[in-house]
């Protein structure tokens, strides 16, 4: 069921879009929303009067649009530097304006969606359990294959992290060799690497190389705890950030990795949810 609350107050505001800090996620300011429960859901209306569903949430005190917030990038061609204007209109409604570098309000042409519509019905029925069981920051998919492009930006290097349960291995994450050689990242002894989450928030890690170079980062455990990784269900892409907008096929040593953490739902799970739906009927 998806949550518009009646004592949700919001205010007019704006920002700046920037890829790097919100592609999958926007934060809003911290004064411009007063909601008393999240997850709820927001609906971000453009020029054209076409309607998209937005989760909001709340991570660290600090409230997000996520679920639904890079369809609606996407489809409105929101690209770096277009400056968004949120109208709040009541009911949980965003009109959502963006202006061009040239100051003048973006064309946006009428976006035809098939996905759009089983989406928002998708979206209404599961926005109870948007969030995973201990209220874990990742995206939620159903149990079918995850295709890491679908979440990284074009040419960046990217791999799964393959993560084991074992409590002395937890804390490190091994680096595949194919992306120093694929993608010419160079990674040093004792480096350190920062880690980012979808909320942009950073921990530290160590490059740690071993006599078989072999190459893992210490630190990793603070990631999945912080972002409360289920270990047998989630899924986390490893994506490097390179520096002043270079190409990966530049050979640019890279200092920051955002993870991107996704959560499978079993077919197991939404057959529980929905016994539990029925009995609540």
């Amino acid at each position: 069921m998806v949550k518009k609350m009646s004592n949700f107050e919001a205010k007019n505001f704006y920002k700046v879009y920037l890829t790097t800090h919100s592609l999958h996620s926007m934060l809003i300011p911290a004064t411009a929303v007063a909601c008393p429960l999240t997850p709820a859901t927001a609906t971000l209306r453009n020029c054209n009067g076409q309607c998209w569903q937005v989760d909001l949430v709340k991570c660290d005190n600090k409230m997000y649009f996520r679920k639904g917030w890079r369809r609606f990038i996407d489809e409105n061609s929101v690209v770096d530097g277009n400056f968004l204007i949120f109208n709040y209109v009541g009911g949980c409604v965003f009109d959502v304006k963006i202006y061009e570098f040239d100051a003048c309000e973006k064309s946006i042409p009428y976006v035809v969606s098939e996905e759009s519509e089983s989406e928002s019905e998708d979206d209404g029925s599961d926005s109870d359990d948007a969030m995973n069981d201990e209220g874990a920051d990742s995206m939620e998919v159903e149990d079918e294959e995850i295709h890491p492009e679908d979440y990284v930006q074009h040419l960046n290097p990217y791999f799964v992290a393959k993560t084991t349960k074992s409590s002395q291995r937890m804390n490190e994450l091994y680096i595949p060799t194919g992306i120093a050689k694929d993608f010419g990242v160079s990674l040093e002894d004792g480096e350190k690497i920062t880690f980012v989450d979808l909320y942009n928030r950073k921990s530290i890690g160590k490059v740690v190389k071993w006599k078989d170079q072999r190459t893992c980062i210490k630190g990793w455990r603070s990631v999945l705890n912080r972002n409360k990784v289920n270990l047998e269900r989630d899924t986390c892409i490893c994506e490097f950030l390179l520096e002043n907008g270079q190409q990966a096929e530049m050979g640019v040593q890279t200092k920051s990795i955002q993870v991107h953490v996704i959560s499978r739902r079993k077919p197991s799970d939404l057959g529980i949810k929905a016994s539990k739906k029925q009995k609540q009927k």
